[in-house]
Parts: structure tokens; C-alpha cells; sequence
């Protein structure tokens, strides 16, 4: 397993230049149909700076976590507001991140995540968004064909792909909508697009292809710079490619994958899902 590269660093004023300057991807090759509005959004977020002496340390992921969440959510639905987050949100980061973080049950170890997911699955309607976002060190075994999430235990307490797509099976389906949206942001991500065909509804957002590393700039990961920067904060940000004032997983990977581009062009972020079945909004105005 590589560790993640260091890029150079780019400010937000030059990231947004390139935004604004148009991006092609999966949202510029066919027409985005109006997205399904979920009523509740929840989600799992987590971000590994610091692992065991095993594993290279990986500054900034606590904070990819954290930054993330607050760009989903903000002041927008589906998203529950900061008075109110702790019922729908887990933000599980090592070191912690914010008081959030630091009221989460312990560090984000295998047996943290998955209870994470099932706890908030139970709260759940078919008609809520449920996220997983994971930023830290991730590896695909291509002789086993397995790709793994390295939690805070790091090998000894790895998460594989088919693990997870059990653990998100429990969140209600919805027929009409891809409810589950899983961002991977880790060198090798790429090899956990296969969940999107191990259950229905589920859409997967992954820094780079399965065999590449995923570049590190500045403070925070170059796909996560992206993944903010096209959501906006409290506002709907340029990700929103139709101006439907409401942003689904395809348009924020469309955005993200064209701007990650511009930072490293070798890194190659993959999409996978929905198949034949609407998206949902990540965030949306009414």
C-alpha cells in the first residue's frame, strides 16, 4: 500500500477560477434528470490522520472529514442543522476533529464504523439519504479481489468492500431512488465501485482508479478540495451544473473529477451507480 502523494498546493481563489471555467464528465454526456428530495439526510463521516506505526500518518483527513460534512450540510436541506446533528450525524475522525468528534463513541475502529452505520439505518425511512464518507488509507488486493477501508486499527481491523455493502444493506430502499452515496477518499479507492453491483440504490464517488494513489494538497486531499468547492457551504455551489438549485452525486463527481484533473493529472476519480434508478439530492434549495 503506497502512501498518498503530496501535490502542490493551490488556493481556493485559483480552484475557483477553474470551476468557473466549465467542466465536462458524466454530467455533460447526457441530460440530469430533476432529482428525488429526500426528507432527512444522515451520514457517517470519517477521517484517519493518525494510525498506528504500521501505517504512514496521513495529516489532514480528520479535517477532509469534518470539511466535508460541513459542505453537505450547512444550513440546507436535507441536512439536519448544528443544534440538531448529533441525532443523524456520526463524525468519527482520529485525532477528533471538533466536539462532535470528540463525543463519538472512541476512535474510529472497524467495530465503531459498522455500528455507526446500522445505529443510523435504524432511524431511517426509504425516502432519507444516507452518506458514507471515508477519507484515510485504503488498498485493493487484486489476487483476492477485495478492496479495504484501514480503520483505526489498521490491519488488524480493516473493513472490505463486501463487509460494507452488507453493513449499507440495511438502510430502507427506496424504488424509486439511489439513497446511498459512498465517498471514498484513499489511494486505490477506485476498487470499491463494485458495491454500487452488490446492492440497489447505492452510488459510489471514489478518488482515484484501483490502481493509483490519491494526492494530498495542502491542509486537506485534492478530490476532497473539489467535493467542497463544488458544494458551496451554506449556498448551492458551482457542482449544481443544471441550476436546479440542488446538487446529486453525479453533478458533485463531474465537478470533482474535472478539478481533481486540474491538480493531478494522473489521478483518475471513478463513479459508479445509480443504474436505472433516479438520484437523490445531496443538498438542495427550496
Amino acid at each position: 500500500m503506497a502512501p498518498r502523494r503530496v501535490a502542490t498546493a493551490l488556493s481556493a481563489v485559483a480552484l475557483l477560477a477553474l470551476a468557473l471555467a466549465g467542466c465536462g464528465g458524466r454530467g455533460a454526456e447526457s441530460p440530469i434528470a430533476s432529482p428525488f428530495r429526500p426528507q432527512r439526510a444522515f451520514g457517517v463521516f470519517i477521517g484517519i490522520a493518525e494510525y498506528p506505526l504500521a501505517l504512514p500518518q496521513v495529516a489532514g483527513c480528520d479535517q477532509d472529514a469534518l470539511k466535508t460534512w460541513a459542505g453537505l450540510g450547512g444550513s440546507l436541506p436535507p441536512w439536519p442543522r448544528a443544534e440538531t446533528a448529533a441525532a443523524q450525524i456520526r463524525l468519527l475522525t482520529s485525532p477528533p476533529a471538533n466536539r462532535l468528534a470528540a463525543r463519538a463513541q472512541g476512535e474510529p475502529s472497524r467495530e465503531r464504523i459498522l455500528q455507526a452505520v446500522q445505529d443510523l439505518a435504524a432511524l431511517m425511512t426509504p425516502n432519507d439519504l444516507f452518506v458514507f464518507y471515508f477519507s484515510g488509507h485504503a488498498d485493493y488486493d487484486d489476487q483476492q479481489g477485495r478492496a479495504y477501508l484501514y480503520t483505526s486499527g489498521a490491519h488488524e481491523d480493516r473493513i472490505s468492500d463486501a463487509e460494507l455493502a452488507a453493513a449499507l444493506s440495511a438502510v430502507p430502499l427506496n424504488p424509486r431512488a439511489a439513497n446511498v452515496v459512498l465517498i471514498l477518499d484513499a489511494c486505490q479507492s477506485g476498487a470499491f465501485a463494485s458495491i454500487a453491483s452488490m446492492r440497489p440504490g447505492i452510488e459510489v464517488l471514489a478518488s482515484s482508479a484501483a490502481t493509483e494513489d490519491s494526492v494530498i494538497r495542502g491542509d486537506y486531499s485534492t478530490f476532497t478540495s473539489a467535493l467542497i468547492q463544488g458544494l458551496g457551504g451554506d449556498f448551492i455551489g458551482p457542482a449544481d451544473a443544471n441550476g436546479d438549485r440542488a446538487i446529486t452525486a453525479g453533478e458533485l463527481f463531474d465537478h470533482a473529477r474535472w478539478a481533481t484533473q486540474q491538480m493531478a493529472a494522473d489521478q483518475h476519480p471513478v463513479f459508479a451507480g445509480p443504474g436505472p434508478l433516479r438520484e437523490m439530492a445531496l443538498k438542495y434549495q427550496r
